[in-house]
């Protein structure tokens, strides 16, 4: 770039190279500098597009994505640029639009499986679970038996099915989908993973170690259902066991950003083991620094340390990159309230109150119904 700074191609290239290495705040700057000398070139406003997307800018990357709509005149460069804006639309809690820009990808292109199932998520996500169990079923249907479906679709399809179904409480019709599956496939993987998460997602720990456990004995090095069990483990809160198995998966592969972030949130939620906790959720953010859940992870280990401030500035930065999360709302509440700033707590408590499943909004209300009695206290 040094030495052809005229060269789109090149500063594109040091743009992508560096968002392949995570680096994407620096990557949009690069982006950035170059738009400056050409505003509407299409590929560098794309890549910004993207770059945005992934710093958790959502707002400022629909504004980019919705200016490229206008700059392009290609029915395959709208149809990326709409693919983009639906996902961003459903990441912004604006899942009306997304089923709209879906519903319209689908028409351009009725044999596009991978748009229909994106529109079959995007109509759970906006509460109109009867289309989206149907058209689901429909397309399962069109999977089974000898099609032009490669292999890595038809998977996609049969957990899509499945998960419609167990969102549509048939747990039982859902589980039969997968170890339907799971007799026929040649490498069944997936759907022992999906099949142990179902159960999972619906509090039937014992069932989802049972089959994830009977997947492991035809995968015994199988990462992905090693840290599957890992978690099974922890959600039953026998913590000794799941620090075995996560203990297993880093003596093979020290760098599972995924497994440190889990056992240092395990450790540092349980009080216990604190600066360990820190280094391996250190490990995890160095590795993924733009992961939500990992710096929610660091916020929270800061929290248990007592370290307010740094604890502030990594939840703040893990919300503006998941704002949907209701584990990081109830953690700035937590934070707040600690800080006897009862105003902003409230306001996160009930943030998360909002966005969270029963458990989730039993415990956080409670810690609601205790802050509102200790404003009353001081507030006679």
């Amino acid at each position: 770039v040094k030495e052809y700074p005229e060269n789109v191609r090149i500063t594109l290239a040091l743009g992508q190279a560096l968002r392949g290495n995570k680096r994407y705040a620096e990557a949009a700057e690069v982006i950035r500098q170059a738009l400056d000398d050409r505003p509407n070139d299409y590929r560098l406003n794309y890549e910004l597009a993207e770059l945005l997307s992934l710093l958790g800018e959502r707002l400022e990357a629909i504004e980019q994505f919705l200016l490229l709509r206008e700059m392009s005149e290609s029915t395959r460069r709208r149809n990326a640029i709409d693919t983009n804006l639906a996902l961003l639309y459903q990441r912004t809690n604006q899942s009306d639009k997304a089923v709209e820009l879906f519903r319209n990808l689908v028409r351009q292109n009725p044999d596009d499986q991978i748009a229909q199932m994106r529109l079959v998520y995007a109509l759970k996500e906006a509460g109109q679970l009867p289309e989206a169990l149907s058209l689901s079923e429909q397309l399962f249907k069109d999977s089974v038996g000898p099609t032009d479906t490669e292999q890595s679709s038809k998977s996609y399809l049969v957990i899509a099915r499945a998960q419609m179904l167990s969102a549509t409480d048939q747990l039982e019709e859902a589980m039969v989908v997968l170890t339907d599956q799971i007799a026929q496939d040649s490498d069944p993987e997936d759907f022992y993973l999906a099949a142990s998460q179902l159960y999972v997602d619906h509090k039937k720990f014992a069932e989802a170690q049972r089959i994830i456990t009977e997947g492991m004995s035809r995968y015994p090095n199988n990462e992905r259902m090693q840290f599957q069990l890992g978690a099974v483990y922890e959600r039953q809160k026998d913590f000794q066991n799941t620090e075995v198995v996560f203990q297993k998966i880093l003596e093979t592969n020290p760098q599972h950003a995924g497994v440190l972030n889990y056992l240092g949130y395990m450790l540092a939620d349980q009080g216990i083991r604190l600066l360990e906790a820190l280094d391996y959720i250190q490990r995890a953010v160095e590795l993924d620094p733009y992961n939500g859940a990992f710096l929610d992870s660091l916020g929270w280990v800061y929290f248990r340390l007592n370290q307010l401030e740094q604890a502030e500035t990594n939840l703040l930065l893990a919300l503006r990159l998941n704002d949907t999360d209701p584990t990081i709302f109830e953690h700035l509440g937590d934070l707040f309230y600690q800080q006897q700033q009862y105003d902003r707590a409230r306001t996160y408590y009930q943030r998360s109150l909002s966005l969270g499943d029963e458990e989730e909004q039993e415990k956080v209300q409670k810690k609601l119904t205790d802050l509102e009695k200790r404003l009353l206290e001081n507030n006679p």
